[in-house]
């Protein structure tokens, strides 16, 4: 079993990683339980659901062999938040029909047993909570497996490769010279630095991520102090940045703001600072 359970993640930050991560797991069935950071956070909050069903179609094109379970979202302590998700939840069913009906193996699985003495928080399960879950998605595996879905193997077809634009120089210190940066799939970044004449000095984490895929990772020099800044270019075009407050490349960047509002009609890939 493989668990992708990422802490803040969004639904278009997990259509950027899927289809790798299924071309490695080749999984029989995908547990999908997404969308409470959309609405919560109220991000593109209408079309939500459009994202989750491309999200289905990425799975199942790469897969069509590969059961999908898509629940719904259980119940917040904010009042808005549980209003938008009632009204997410309620498009569901209907995303999970569209599909079946063309022949995917697309099931839904209610998690309205949960309540709001089943939270943590205002928004995050606890144990109890998390039991209800782990019994809803038993039982639409079970109803899958009965329904002779389920495929010990499926063929998986390999992961796109994607072009991620090249940043023109990356000087994270300020010395005039490019350094050599590392962004993983987390977003997170390992840098040495261009000492010159070959030489480069390790400076580890450089920067610890923000919840966003490694692809969605950008550097450039916003303020003009010689410094490369970090930035994410999400999925439709908005762009996040961080500016980079560190004189000698360590992991220091102030308060993320949002650059470029969108959707701003273009995609993240054509995006260019």
């Amino acid at each position: 079993m493989r668990h992708e359970g990422h802490r803040g993640w969004r639904i278009d930050q997990l259509s950027t990683a899927v289809e790798r991560w299924m071309a490695t797991a080749r999984p029989n069935v995908v547990l999908l339980h997404i969308g409470a950071n959309d609405v919560n956070y109220q991000y593109g909050t209408e079309s939500a659901p459009a994202r989750l069903g491309h999200l289905v179609d990425q799975i199942t094109a790469a897969a069509p062999g590969t059961t999908v379970l898509v629940s719904s979202l259980s119940t917040s302590m904010a009042p808005g938040t549980r209003e938008r998700m009632k009204t997410f939840n309620a498009a569901l069913p209907r995303l999970v029909e569209e599909r079946r009906s063309k022949g995917s193996k697309v099931g839904y699985v209610d998690m309205g047993a949960l309540t709001a003495d089943d939270l943590a928080d205002w928004l995050h399960p606890n144990d109890t909570g998390y039991r209800k879950m782990a019994d809803a998605f038993a039982g639409g595996v079970a109803r899958a497996a009965a329904d002779g879905w389920i495929r010990e193997r499926v063929d998986v077809r390999p992961a796109p490769r994607r072009t991620v634009p090249g940043d023109s120089r990356v000087d994270v210190d300020g010395d005039g010279k490019a350094d050599y940066l590392a962004v993983e799939t987390d977003a997170s970044v390992q840098g040495w630095l261009n000492k010159g004449g070959g030489n480069r000095a390790g400076r580890g984490t450089v920067a610890t991520g923000v919840g966003a895929a490694g692809d969605t990772v950008r550097f450039a020099d916003l303020n003009g102090d010689g410094r490369a800044d970090y930035l994410v270019v999400d999925e439709d075009g908005p762009v996040r940045a961080w500016l980079n407050r560190s004189p000698d490349g360590r992991d220091d960047w102030g308060a993320g703001a949002l650059l470029a509002a969108g959707p701003l009609g273009s995609p993240g890939s054509r995006v260019r600072l």
